[in-house]
């Protein structure tokens, strides 16, 4: 059976680590990509990353991760 990054997801604990990092490391960019920009561009921005947050969280990063995982092994 191949193990590649994907299949490694199907654990719980691997794709908690992953989504932890994916999520710091978004956040940490979008936090400091409107600064400069207009106070108008600024609130647009923000609601959009306000609706983007709440679908994720609502989805579920950690179950989504997992689920690809879980698909990859049974395809294999």
């Amino acid at each position: 059976m191949d193990f590649d990054h994907i299949t490694f997801l199907a654990s719980p604990g691997y794709a908690s680590t992953q989504a932890a990092v994916l999520v710091l490391t978004l956040g940490f960019i979008a936090f400091w990509l409107p600064r400069g920009a207009s106070e108008a561009t600024q609130t647009f921005y923000w609601k959009f990353a306000t609706l983007l947050a709440e679908l994720l969280v609502a989805g579920g990063v950690i179950g989504l991760l997992t689920f690809a995982g879980r698909a990859k092994i049974e395809s294999n």
